[in-house]
């Protein structure tokens, strides 16, 4: 069936069902946003900046469960590719991503975040929270060569979130599958950020997200042992302490 042939290339075409969505959208109404909220380690209060999303199910998860006034989703794909490379779940996301008020960007490039946000006029903003999860490079099922490649694409990455966190209490986000970390050392590769902690990534936390390989029948991001890491700014409070980024995933400001 095409929905087998679909879930055989990778690409789950249900991770986000439409009736879950505004389930979620339905009770952040009746229960209202007074006060601050707060999903794993992220919560309402801080100004968080998601980068390289693919089926925004981890924007959805976040937005239906901490409100979207300080979120800020972006992808890499144009937005005529979403539906394209992710199903019409993604089409769905999207559309309670929009019900939220949430803010979505596309063409939003990880190696050069300030200069992609600044052509979409936003410029001059701080993040306390700046996330991506799994970074993939790949255009072609080829591990050998997309591990070279998205080590290249990590290092520039955390170059590039250097020049827009919060300087004194921010924190990248960055989760990293294990063939990944056996293959090179991310706290090496930005001088400007310091690792302060490393804990097994959580997914569960995020109800209804799961992550997609970035090319339909590429093979999708191993959750066995993946990692996340919280980079802080050297010499910075956040660097300094690791708060919010203890192995319990929980929230901080």
């Amino acid at each position: 069936s095409k929905k087998r042939k679909l879930q055989n290339q990778g690409i789950d075409q249900e991770v986000a069902d439409p009736k879950h969505q505004y389930q979620a959208i339905s009770r952040m109404i009746h229960d209202g946003m007074s006060g601050p909220k707060a999903l794993g380690p992220y919560s309402s209060n801080q100004n968080i900046l998601l980068v390289g999303e693919g089926d925004f199910s981890f924007a959805l998860a976040l937005a239906s469960n901490i409100g979207s006034a300080n979120l800020l989703c972006t992808s890499l794909d144009r937005s005529s590719q979403i539906q394209v490379k992710y199903g019409k779940s993604a089409t769905s996301t999207l559309n309670a991503l929009k019900s939220l008020g949430a803010r979505v960007l596309h063409e939003i490039d990880a190696k050069c975040l300030g200069e992609s946000l600044q052509s979409r006029s936003i410029q001059g903003t701080e993040y306390s929270r700046i996330v991506f999860l799994f970074p993939d490079s790949s255009q072609v099922d080829d591990e050998k060569t997309n591990l070279s490649k998205d080590e290249e694409l990590i290092r520039e990455f955390l170059s590039s979130a250097a020049d827009i966190i919060a300087r004194s209490s921010g924190q990248v986000h960055l989760v990293l599958t294990q063939e990944q970390l056996n293959s090179m050392d991310p706290a090496s590769m930005c001088p400007a950020l310091r690792l302060v902690t490393s804990s097994e990534f959580r997914p569960n936390l995020f109800p209804g997200y799961h992550p997609q390989p970035t090319w339909p029948g590429n093979t999708r991001p191993s959750l066995s042992r993946a990692r996340l890491l919280v980079f802080g700014v050297a010499g910075s409070e956040a660097a300094s302490c690791g708060q919010g980024a203890s192995g319990s995933q929980q929230a901080a400001a």
